[in-house]
C-alpha cells in the first residue's frame, strides 16, 4: 500500500470541504504522483475538488474510477464553469498529468486506505432524510426525494444503477415491489416494505428512468445535481447502501439471500459492515445458538 502522506497541507476551506476518508485518499493520491511538497501543493487544490465532486456522485474512491480519463474530462467541463477560462484549463491540465502518471505507474492501493466503508445512518438521521425528501415544494421534486431513498435505504442501489434505472425493471406483484437490475450485476432485489408503497405509486411509461423521469439520458451527475439543492443533511448513496446492508445483516437475512440481492460475489466485502451491528440484548445470543432450529423470542422464551 502506498504510504499516506500526513504532511500534505490543505487549506482550511479544503479541509472543512472533505471527509476524513476523501481527505486520506488525497493525500495518498498526492503522495503518489508528487514525491516533492512543492509539487503537492500545486495539484492538493484540484485534486480535493474531483474528488469532493466524485465522493458526491457516488464514485468509489478508487483511482482507477476517480481519474478515469472520462471522469476527469467531465468534472472539468461540467463542474467547474464557475472558474475562469485560464484557471479552468489550468486545472484541467493538472488533473490530465496526475490521471497519467496513476495510469502508468504501477497500480496505486489508495482506494485500500478507505476500504473500511461508510457508517450506516442512524434512526435520527433516517427521520432527517425522510424530512428532506418531505420539504420539496413541487409535486414532481418531492417524488424523486423519495424515490431515491427508497431505492437506496430500501434496495441497496448504487449511484449508477438509481441513474440507469428505469421504470420497466420495477416488477410490482402480491408479495410486494422487486427490481430488476441488468448488467454487470444483474439481480433481482425485494425492496423493504416500508419503500415499497413509494414505488408503487410512482409507476410510469416503462422506458421513462424512476429517478428524475425527465431525464434523456444516464447522467452521471444526476444524484448530485438534485442534492445539491438542498442544506443540511442530504442521502449520499454509499451511505444508504451501508444502512441497507446492516439492517438485513442485523434483522438476520441469510447470508445466502443477502450476497446475491446485494451484488456482492463473496462475504469477504460484508465483513466490513460487522463493526455496525447494534448490539444484541442479553441472552439472545444465547437462545439463538442453542435453538438455531426456531424462531427465537425474548431472552429465555422458545417458540416451538
Amino acid at each position: 500500500m502506498v504510504a499516506v502522506d500526513v504532511h500534505v497541507a490543505l487549506t482550511p476551506e479544503e479541509g472543512s470541504a472533505l471527509d476524513s476518508l476523501q481527505r486520506r485518499f488525497v493525500m495518498c493520491v498526492l503522495r503518489t504522483v508528487a514525491p516533492e511538497a512543492d509539487e503537492r501543493s500545486r495539484l492538493v487544490a484540484p485534486v480535493a475538488a474531483l474528488v469532493r465532486w466524485a465522493w458526491d456522485a457516488g464514485l468509489p474512491l478508487r483511482t482507477e474510477m476517480v481519474f478515469a480519463v472520462a471522469t476527469v474530462e467531465y468534472f472539468c467541463e461540467v463542474h467547474c464553469r464557475e472558474l475562469s477560462a485560464p484557471v479552468r484549463t489550468a486545472r484541467r491540465r493538472l488533473l490530465r498529468r496526475v490521471a497519467a502518471e496513476l495510469r502508468a505507474g504501477p497500480p496505486p492501493r489508495c482506494g485500500a486506505v478507505v476500504s473500511a466503508g461508510v457508517g450506516p445512518y442512524s434512526p435520527e438521521e433516517r427521520m432527517l432524510l425522510i424530512n428532506w425528501a418531505r420539504s420539496f415544494t413541487t409535486t414532481q421534486a418531492g417524488r424523486d426525494a423519495h424515490v431515491l431513498l427508497a431505492l437506496g435505504l430500501g434496495a441497496g442501489l448504487t449511484a449508477s444503477e438509481v441513474i440507469g434505472l428505469r421504470w420497466l425493471s420495477v416488477r410490482q406483484h402480491a408479495s410486494g415491489i422487486d427490481v430488476v437490475l441488468n448488467g454487470g450485476r444483474g439481480r433481482t432485489v425485494p425492496v423493504l416494505s416500508a419503500f415499497a408503497a413509494v414505488l408503487a405509486a410512482g409507476r410510469s411509461d416503462p422506458e421513462r428512468f424512476v429517478f428524475r423521469p425527465a431525464r434523456h439520458g444516464a447522467y452521471v451527475n444526476a444524484i448530485t445535481n438534485f442534492t445539491a439543492r438542498s442544506t443540511g443533511l442530504r442521502p449520499q448513496m454509499q451511505r444508504m447502501r451501508t444502512t441497507w446492508l446492516t439492517h438485513h445483516l442485523h434483522a438476520g437475512t441469510p447470508i445466502d439471500v443477502l450476497l446475491p440481492a446485494a451484488g456482492l460475489p463473496s462475504t469477504t466485502t460484508l465483513e466490513r459492515y460487522l463493526r455496525y451491528l447494534e448490539p444484541r440484548e442479553p441472552g439472545w445470543s444465547a437462545d439463538r445458538l442453542r435453538f438455531p432450529e426456531s424462531e427465537v423470542g425474548p431472552p429465555g422464551a422458545r417458540t416451538p
